[in-house]
């Protein structure tokens, strides 16, 4: 399985946050996990685009660089 880096910013929750990062050209996104407390994040949409064509429908990991962080 290929790793991806991904870079992510946190980002404010609620629907009008949201529809306000799409219209900036990014995907709002939730880190969660087992022992990982949620996190409401975004990532640039041209560059996840880019990496799942590159995927092209396998399973993605990815190292994640939350900004900040």
């Amino acid at each position: 399985m290929e790793r991806f880096g991904l870079t992510a910013e946190t980002r404010n929750t609620g629907k009008g946050a949201a529809r306000k990062l799409r219209a900036a050209g990014k995907i709002p996104a939730v880190l969660y996990g087992t022992s990982v407390e949620p996190k409401s994040l975004a990532v640039d949409a041209h560059t996840f685009e880019k990496i799942a064509k590159k995927a092209h429908g396998s399973t993605m990991l990815f190292d994640l660089d939350i900004a900040g962080e």
